[in-house]
């Protein structure tokens, strides 16, 4: 997978015609409904000097016209960004010169053959669903099931890290006697089955569970595999790509080994959720979403289920933005001291509440320090589960929160910044454990939902179900209170520590180990 341009002296892509061209794609789809914003925001492109520096601005932009369109019009708008990209980017096979994305799934590929793991527990009593209690740690964790896991998913909520459909959701899975049933019958594909907070090896202590998972070879595959064996039940199934599978350059194979491998008679839900740091973030999220669309095209019975980023643009409830503004009309005076000392530049109000009665409440939390691929990338996933939606797909898209996972904390700012947040009630930051179990829980539950709610704007398909880990709520915008983080997380904050605000009591299981 690559970028259309590179620079002729390094042999780097250049990124940002094309990041831009896909969003003028996209905003052209409104021109006949919103004329004069779609004007507006391609003069603010064609006069954008450093894209760098001006892209939140402008991708806030783009998400309002979203926001005051159609339905339908906003879907159009997704499809025709997804079709650009699609069309934009080139693959390159090692016996022919590069071609569009597109076409690479039209041509004859090496099959990629499986492998297949079990478990090894014979045991067929009933599981309860374990949540991993924030009072651990990730080396040393501690799973709560039943009253302990609710009384946290209450905590959490009531403290404003995520929102009460999340605890309704989770709060339904932890109190099942026997989870099985939400995973009998149906068979999760996730690409990148490592993932530090995919659902992987939650799924995977589940009797009966079927993954069908792609990956690289390497230690964290091989460690699953392990896991699956110690852990698993003889009746939970891992099958992956014999010597793993490269999504950056095998795509087309993968598809076509996963509508193979994947049993006719088993609903399919799809979960993609690879990450790469900077530009090849855009180019394996586009690389997912060529093998969802060729798997889509071939089965009827596909679910679509995201992470979604909170760190973006999009609609937010009017209730959480309620709460946001009553938290900063109640706030503290050394916070408006800083605003005031900062000439306005250092904790600005969210002011997320402004806004006609009735209309979507656009939120934006870009951070600067993330940049526009990653921008662009996790707004392309938006676009796919809105247009899945509009298709009538099941499409569970919640927002997962900000997570002490490997590829933020290497970042010595973003590690530092991730941990001053949390002086910003009710900003929380969560262990990979923690944050993985809860968000598995909440979408086994939206997955299994009989009937899902009918949504009025696709853009409200973010809102059920997220664990936005404060942001909403908060009464600054992110990105204004991003530099007062990032001195708290250096000069104060202990390493993964949380506030005793978001703690419920301490399980049985800790007081007893102690």
């Amino acid at each position: 997978m690559e970028w259309p341009l590179q620079n002729a002296t390094t042999g780097k892509p250049v990124t940002t015609p094309t990041n831009q061209d896909i969003l003028l794609a996209a905003a052209e789809a409104a021109s006949r409904e919103a004329p004069e914003m779609v004007a507006s925001f391609v003069a603010g492109m064609k006069a954008c000097q450093n894209w760098r520096s001006e892209y939140v601005a402008l991708m806030e932009a783009f998400v309002r016209i979203q926001a005051n369109v159609t339905p339908t019009t906003a879907v159009a708008m997704c499809r025709a960004g997804l079709v650009e990209a699609t069309n934009a980017f080139r693959f390159h096979r090692d016996d022919a010169q590069s071609a569009p994305f597109a076409e690479a799934f039209t041509q004859e590929w090496e099959a990629l053959e499986t492998e297949t793991f079990r478990g090894s527990q014979n045991s067929t009593e009933k599981v309860q669903f374990a949540l991993a209690s924030p009072h651990g740690t990730d080396a040393n964790p501690i799973f709560v099931s039943g009253a302990e896991a609710v009384a946290q998913l209450k905590v959490w909520s009531d403290y404003g890290c995520m929102e009460p459909s999340a605890a309704e959701h989770a709060t339904r899975v932890c109190t099942m006697k026997d989870i099985s049933s939400l995973v009998r019958g149906k068979t999760f594909v996730l690409l990148g089955v490592t993932s530090e907070m995919g659902p992987a090896s939650t799924l995977l202590k589940i009797p009966g569970a079927h993954v069908i998972g792609v990956s690289r070879s390497g230690p964290k595959l091989q460690t699953l595999v392990d896991f699956l064996h110690q852990s698993g039940f003889s009746d939970t199934i891992l099958q992956v790509p014999k010597g793993g599978a490269d999504l950056l350059k095998q795509a087309p194979q993968i598809s076509r080994w996963i509508v193979e491998s994947a049993p006719k008679d088993r609903p399919i839900i799809i979960m993609p959720l690879a990450y790469m740091d900077g530009e090849a973030n855009v180019r394996v999220t586009i690389a997912m979403d060529g093998i969802v669309n060729y798997i889509r095209e071939r089965r009827s019975d596909v679910s679509l289920t995201y992470l979604t980023s909170p760190t973006t643009v999009y609609a937010i409830p009017r209730e959480a933005a309620n709460d946001s503004k009553r938290r900063h009309d109640e706030g503290n005076i050394y916070m408006r001291a800083i605003n005031l000392m900062s000439l306005g530049r250092l904790a600005k109000p969210s002011n997320v509440w402004l806004g006609e009665t009735g209309s979507l409440l656009i939120y934006n939390g870009l951070l600067h320090l993330q940049g526009p691929n990653y921008a662009l990338a996790k707004i392309m996933q938006q676009w796919r589960c809105m247009v899945a939606y509009e298709e009538g797909i099941i499409v569970a898209a919640p927002h997962a929160p900000g997570t002490r996972t490997y590829s933020v904390v290497h970042s010595l700012q973003a590690a530092a910044a991730l941990e001053g947040f949390q002086y910003m009630e009710p900003m929380i930051a969560f262990d990979v454990l923690p944050c993985s179990t809860l968000m598995t829980a909440i979408i086994l539950d939206q997955v299994n939902e009989c009937s899902p709610a009918k949504l009025k704007h696709p853009m409200e398909l973010f809102m059920d179900g997220s664990v936005h880990g404060g942001l909403w709520r908060c009464p600054f915008s992110s990105d204004s209170i991003g530099p007062l983080a990032y001195v708290l997380g250096q000069m104060i904050a202990r390493k993964g520590w949380c506030p005793s605000g978001a703690l419920a009591s301490q399980p049985l299981a800790s007081q007893e180990s102690t």
